[in-house]
């Protein structure tokens, strides 16, 4: 059966289409490797699709591009459960780790898989299929040798430092967790893949480690579910629930002593993250299309691998400092108070990153002497042969020179359909089927008496129709290899086309536009005639001589020779007809010597004649805007990131002289030598439909033909030729100028196509670190010193960023440009995502600790957690009668789908917020505030407008929470709560170590970080009411944002409910009442007298001290008592004094 031609899409897959260079390190590569950098580490660990394209692309880039040592010094491990990516990179000799399990009964689960979790998500060997669960669960499965993935995980990063890197753990390891946040199993598992690498790298002997996050926004991978709102959605709420899980984990440095722990299921791994080991040292956050986003990212670790570039450390170090300088500007606040667009309480510890890159186009370059070397194939040459192709075909004495070549036929040699059979195939049977000398005698008598079988067998027919069926299948395969030896010659003067053409006997078109048809010229009419006439031949009958009277009587006459002459001929017929008979069975010798090898060799031929012309083309089509369409030229080369430093006539022209020069010292006959003994010789890989296994042959032939690539010296075309070309026409006095001039339009694109990719909204906040990597070739240059003084001027002008200059074993010019101290409430999609989340009904599997046992994420009623503390204690369930407020009020934990939204400027659309604010937050933190577990703390300098609120806590040491001896009753008759009650609870409980007050505050975010002073506020009109109620405002921003702070809080009204219970029985005590009586007479007649400082007792209307003389106070006009006049403010309510 001949090939069908290959599906459109199909083809370009396999042949990689649409991408210049596929990194295969042939056409492209180089035989100058870069140097790299030796002094750290880097590991690469990828997770998921978009984690495995990273590592596949940097892997190509580098490869191609750095010196063979670079595997040394940086490690790849992928870890993923789709069997085709583990498969693709352990043939790239990538350490992967196959996370696929089967299911999670394992009561090690239940610590964060929920109860109604859908187990069928792990059944199969896909992926993670957009569940950020599944990825997590699949991370902690069992893995092979009775080990799980977790401990697999950490032994892999361990076995590393025990080999590769034995004698290099003294050096810094930076460690990139590279993951898309939207899908299954990155979002999944990027959390538990920093801080598992940390902790091994450590345990490991690193002493240096920083871990970087390059984690793919929902907007990278948006193309692949387009059409599909319901999987766009997830995506979205995906990539939400893993940004509001990565800010609690930022968040972690504003909660002093804030740990948070991760699981290891060896049971003996401690993994924590906390200020000291954050998550991530700097996560980056990655925006754009994929194809942008996954090339920027194997850039990025290819250029930062090469010597003399820059280190990740470099890169982010000023991010604190650029943190710092905002938080605690002076243009937060506008009137005393912050801004509406201004969120302290965002942690502002996002970067972006963004690059652009000035080069020759070198990809257009090479693509263009390719396709103009393979051009010249379809064009007549001086003997007059071309390659053919549907349109331009071979003439009929062209094909009848071929057909007589493939099969050896002679030059007088009539050529029709019986010409195979009659020239060769005919004589071949004949002469295997040609019977020996027969050593065995025979007389008349025998002959007369039918006693011929001894003389028969003497012919040893059985033994020839062996022999000959051997010799003719020997001939068959002789024909093949004569053909297809022969078809090298014509492939390579008519190229592959031509095979398929003389295969149908397909001629020129006629003058009409029809094709010619020759059928007497088919190869396939030539093999079906020799069939049909081996078929003849065992169909035709050779009767032996009979034994009758006339044939007697004629022995009698002549003798025995000729009876002896006809039974042999009847004899040879016979092994003949037995011999065809044997070739033509079904499926036999025929088929399997010569159709079958045959038809598969046309077919071979058709498919690289199929693809040859599509890569042709293909490379013709890349490099055409070289073949004087400048405009075209200029455009193609400075899509996406690049910059094209031809950007003028006179550049474009240098370029196409060095392109003819090159073009002139290639061989076209070797290169169409080489391919076709390519093609001979590598069959299989011409047609294979493994993508990129043909490409990559192809490239190879081109590249050692061409001397292209790593096949020979590269056509010096750098940036530093090209500034020494265009320099090199300018007058000495000029060159200044002219450097500048030409500097000036490169630096103005590079800073264009390099700004970072985190899109933010307008007026959004940021600083720009800049960082210029120039060809340290540059310095040999003898322009060397314009040109590098000219960048330095252009880049002094620009404003709002620091950059710097690095001269690096680069050969293009390369900029990046990294932002820091981001906010995630500025993502300028943030809202849409948060839509979404908000909108999923399906939420058991986007938050990754939701699990059966009970943890600071489980949110639990009153009644619930006396419920099981009594079945822990084996005692009979109180009966509390709650409300349903209250049981909320003293329950506990914070489920995810609570923790704070990270889009804060969309809280007054966010109506999921608005509801847990008024159901649970605001109930809470109110009542707080009123049994006084949240009060103001007084300034101890006297200024009435600093606000500091606390929180009275109940530590988990606290044992002793009896209130039966507690007296302080205050003014209304209740007992005293806040500071006096907690002094006393702590007396209680001397031996805690714990503390049991914590200021509401977000260390190190700057305005939030402590006391908030509103003395502009005043100055601006604000008054004491409404100063009051914004610094609760702000408290409580603070509280909600601080997770931590807010979870000791429900912890401590939980056991607070007890003590208010006790408390308020008490207050109905015959004694307790009388003791307030008396409590309330004495207020009221220390209301109607004041006390000097030194203790004495006057009337109200004395102005002085009757004993002491000292002159009577100052009263407060809220509460009424009396102060000394050195006091600023009011001791019994914290009233400031009135002014004189």
């Amino acid at each position: 059966m001949l090939w069908e031609p290959e599906d459109r899409a199909e083809q370009c897959r396999i042949l990689q289409i649409g991408t210049i260079d596929t990194g295969n390190g042939i056409l492209f590569g180089t035989e100058n490797k870069r140097g790299i950098q030796r002094d750290h580490l880097t590991l690469v660990i990828g997770s998921g699709g978009m984690g495995a394209a990273a590592i596949h692309a940097a892997l190509q880039k580098a490869r191609q591009n750095l010196e063979s040592d670079f595997d040394n010094y940086t490690k790849f491990i992928l870890v993923d459960s789709d069997q085709r990516e583990i498969d693709r990179m352990e043939k790239e000799q990538v350490k992967t780790l196959n996370i696929f399990t089967s299911g999670a009964a394992a009561d090690f689960f239940k610590r964060f898989v929920p109860h109604d979790y859908d187990v069928i998500k792990l059944s199969g060997r896909s992926s993670s299929a957009c569940d950020r669960m599944t990825g997590k669960i699949k991370f902690y499965g069992e893995a092979m040798g009775r080990s799980t993935n977790d401990v697999k995980f950490r032994n892999i990063i361990g076995e590393i430092f025990n080999t590769d890197w034995s004698n290099r753990s003294n050096l810094p390891v930076d460690i990139m967790i590279v993951a898309g946040l939207s899908g299954g199993t990155g979002s999944g598992t990027f959390e538990e893949l920093a801080a598992h690498a940390r902790e091994a790298c450590i345990y490991s002997g690193a002493t240096e480690v920083h871990v970087y996050g390059y984690l793919f926004l929902p907007d990278t991978i948006e193309k692949f579910v387009e059409g599909d709102p319901y999987r766009l959605n997830t995506l979205y709420a995906n990539g939400y629930a893993a940004l509001k899980e990565l800010e609690s984990y930022m968040s972690i440095p504003a909660s002093p002593g804030r740990t948070e722990e991760f699981y290891s299921r060896d049971g003996i791994t401690a993994i924590e993250c906390n200020d000291a080991k954050p998550l991530f040292d700097c996560p980056v956050l990655i925006s754009g299309t994929y194809e942008e986003s996954i090339r920027m990212m194997a850039d990025l670790i290819v250029n930062l691998s090469t010597s003399g570039t820059a280190s990740l450390d470099s890169f982010y170090r000023s991010i604190p400092w650029t943190r710092s300088l905002y938080l605690n500007g002076n243009n937060l606040t506008i009137g005393g108070v912050l801004k509406n667009n201004v969120f302290p309480e965002d942690s502002r510890r996002y970067c972006g990153i963004g690059y652009a890159y000035a080069a020759i186009p070198k990809e257009i370059v090479t693509a263009n002497i390719v396709g103009n070397v393979c051009q010249k194939f379809y064009q007549t040459d001086e003997t007059g042969r071309h390659f053919c192709t549907e349109e331009n075909r071979m003439s009929r004495t062209e094909m009848e020179t071929q057909i007589r070549r493939l099969f050896g036929f002679g030059t007088d040699d009539e050529l029709n359909e019986m010409s195979l059979w009659n020239l060769k195939l005919r004589y071949a049977l004949e002469r295997c089927s040609r019977l020996s000398d027969n050593p065995v005698g025979i007389t008349r008598r025998d002959v007369e008496t039918g006693n011929t079988d001894v003389y028969e067998k003497g012919f040893r027919a059985v033994e020839s129709v062996y022999n000959g069926t051997q010799k003719l299948t020997g001939y068959l395969a002789d024909l093949v290899t004569f053909f297809k030896d022969k078809a090298k010659e014509v492939i390579r003067d008519y190229g592959p086309k031509a095979i398929e053409l003389l295969y149908k006997g397909t001629g020129p078109y006629n003058q009409d536009g029809m094709s010619e048809a020759y059928p007497e010229l088919s190869i396939e009419n030539m093999l079906n005639t020799a069939k049909a006439e081996m078929q003849r031949v065992i169909a035709t009958t050779v009767a032996r001589p009979e034994l009758i009277i006339g044939f007697m009587e004629s022995i009698r006459r002549s003798g025995l020779i000729q009876w002896k002459d006809e039974f042999q001929h009847a004899i040879q017929h016979e092994v003949k007809q037995e011999i065809a008979r044997r070739i033509l069975e079904p499926d036999g010798i025929w088929e399997s010597r010569l159709i079958k090898p045959i038809e598969e060799f046309i077919n071979q031929c058709r498919c690289f004649s199929n693809r040859l012309d599509t890569l042709i083309r293909f490379y013709r089509s890349v490099g055409s805007s070289l073949d004087g369409d400048y405009q075209r030229f200029l455009n193609e080369s400075q899509r996406e990131n690049g910059i094209n430093l031809c950007n003028n006539v006179q550049a474009y022209g240098w370029i196409q002289e060095n392109i003819r020069k090159k073009m002139m010292g290639i061989d076209l006959e070797g290169v169409k030598r080489n391919l076709v003994a390519s093609f001979t010789e590598n069959s299989e890989d011409w047609a294979s439909n493994e993508e990129g296994r043909t490409r990559k042959v192809f490239d190879e032939v081109m590249a050692r033909s061409c001397e292209l690539g790593i096949g020979g010296a590269a056509i010096q075309m750098t940036a530093t030729s090209y500034f020494n070309y265009v320099l090199e026409q300018e007058p000495q006095g000029n060159v200044a100028n002219k450097a500048h001039e030409l500097v000036q339009g490169i630096v103005r694109q590079l800073i264009e196509k390099s700004k970072p990719t985190f899109k933010t909204v307008p007026g959004s906040w940021s600083v720009i670190d800049g960082f210029l990597f120039l060809p340290a070739e540059l310095t040999n240059s003898k322009f060397a010193t314009p040109i590098q003084q000219a960048f330095r001027d252009e880049f002094s002008r620009i404003g709002g960023a620091t950059y710097s200059y690095i001269l690096a074993d680069v050969s293009d010019i390369i900029c990046y440009q990294v932002s820091g101290a981001n906010a995630l409430c500025d993502l300028r999609d943030i809202g849409m995502w948060e839509r979404c989340y908000n909108m999923q009904c399906n939420t058991v599997s986007r938050h990754l600790c939701n699990g059966e046992i009970v943890t600071k994420f489980t949110e639990r009623t009153k009644s619930e957690i006396e419920e099981e503390k009594a079945r822990k204690e084996m005692k009979p369930v109180p009966e509390l009668r709650l409300t349903a407020q209250e049981e909320i009020l003293f329950g506990t934990g914070l489920s995810w789908e609570h923790y704070p939204p990270v889009a804060l400027r969309n809280l007054e659309s966010n109506e999921k917020e608005k509801e847990f604010l008024h159901t649970m937050f605001d109930p809470i933190v109110d009542y707080a505030m009123k049994e006084k577990l949240i009060e103001r703390k007084i300034n101890q300098m006297g200024n009435r407008d600093i606000y500091e609120y606390v929180v009275h806590l109940i530590p988990d040491d606290w044992n002793n929470l009896g209130v039966e001896n507690y007296e302080n009753i205050g003014l209304d008759g209740k007992f005293l709560k806040g500071k006096e009650l907690f002094d006393y609870l702590k007396q209680q409980n001397k031996c805690s170590t714990k503390l049991n007050q914590k200021s509401i505050t977000l260390s190190d975010s700057g305005i939030f970080a402590g006391p908030f002073d509103f003395s502009n506020a005043r100055q601006c009109g604000m008054s004491s009411d409404e100063i009051e109620k914004q610094s609760i405002v702000y408290m409580k921003r603070i509280l909600r944002k601080n997770t931590e702070l807010f979870l000791e809080l429900r912890e401590t009204l939980c056991r607070y409910y007890e003590i208010e219970k006790a408390l308020e029985k008490r207050e109905k005590e015959p004694k307790i009442r009388e003791k307030e009586a008396k409590t309330l007479k004495i207020r009221e007649k220390e209301l109607k007298e004041w006390v000097c400082s030194y203790g004495h007792h006057n009337p109200e209307d004395h102005c002085f001290c009757s004993i002491c003389g000292e002159k009577r106070g100052w009263k407060c006009e809220s509460c009424g008592h009396y102060n000394n006049s050195k006091f600023m403010f009011c001791p019994e309510c914290g009233a400031r004094a009135p002014m004189k």
